[in-house]
């Protein structure tokens, strides 16, 4: 039996969060480096990187940014190319990307259905290809797929958000069929509501959706991007070894509901 002790330790793993300088990525990346990652951080998001880098760097921990547009293929070819020059290898790979627009279908313009399905559904499914393809060369690997309690539950005026997200689980799913064999591992964390550095001055702006998203959680109040350190950190390590295609809700008991 391996020493137990060091199933949650990510020392030597490079683990590469792409939109992890956004609202859950942003809380979650802060803390990777604390257990032992060699954190990049890929995003179009400079400022919020940079901000996410100092408060590592004051905790005398260390981490990279890569400034890159994922929903380019080319950009994402590129930036597996420099972590693969920098560190020589992928361990696991967190996809914090998501959009929205909620709309009524019959409102919903097909340029709008469009931009969020590329950046939900398609940029991702690009990543996880490109981010595969080092990880089969050494038959190991982890990736994590970030949806939504949407992706299951059906909600009015979510109709695109909800789509991609069931299809980013669907997804997730093939692709730990198609892989699993070869040591790579893909889950999905679905969150409910969460209340981030984003979102902050919107929801307290409007208390009232506020309290309607709370209504709907068990735990009565809404998810922090610090709840998600746990789960990301498990379904990075070797603790997770045997966990595949499988969908973690951190949600605080939104699906009993």
């Amino acid at each position: 039996m391996a020493d137990s002790s060091t199933l949650f330790d990510l020392t030597g793993k490079t683990v590469v969060a792409v939109g992890g300088a956004g609202g859950i990525g942003g809380g979650v990346c802060e803390a990777l480096p604390d257990f032992g990652a060699n954190l990049v951080i890929v995003d179009v998001l400079e400022n919020d990187a940079a901000r996410i880098l100092k408060r590592i760097s004051d905790r005398g921990r260390k981490a990279t940014f890569i400034q890159a547009d994922c929903t380019k293929p080319e950009e994402i070819d590129r930036m597996v190319e420099k972590v693969l020059s920098l560190y020589g290898r992928i361990d696991v790979n967190v996809n914090f990307l998501g959009t929205t627009v909620r709309k009524p279908a019959l409102e919903l313009a097909i340029e709008e259905w469009n931009r969020v399905l590329h950046l939900n559904l398609t940029t991702v499914f690009n990543i996880c290809r490109a981010v595969a393809r080092p990880m089969l060369t050494r038959k190991k690997g982890k990736i994590i797929n970030y949806s939504s309690v949407s992706g299951v539950i059906a909600r009015k005026e979510y109709s695109i958000y909800s789509a991609s997200k069931a299809g980013l689980i669907n997804l997730s799913k093939v692709l730990c069929n198609e892989w699993a064999a070869e040591g790579i591992n893909v889950n999905v964390i679905a969150p409910a509501g969460v209340k981030t550095e984003f979102n902050r001055k919107y929801l307290e702006e409007n208390p009232e959706i506020e309290r309607r998203l709370v209504a709907e959680i068990p735990a009565g109040r809404l998810g922090r991007p610090e709840d998600h350190i746990g789960p990301v950190v498990f379904l990075a390590s070797d603790a997770s070894d045997f966990v595949n295609g499988q969908v973690l809700y951190v949600d605080g008991g939104r699906m009993v509901m």
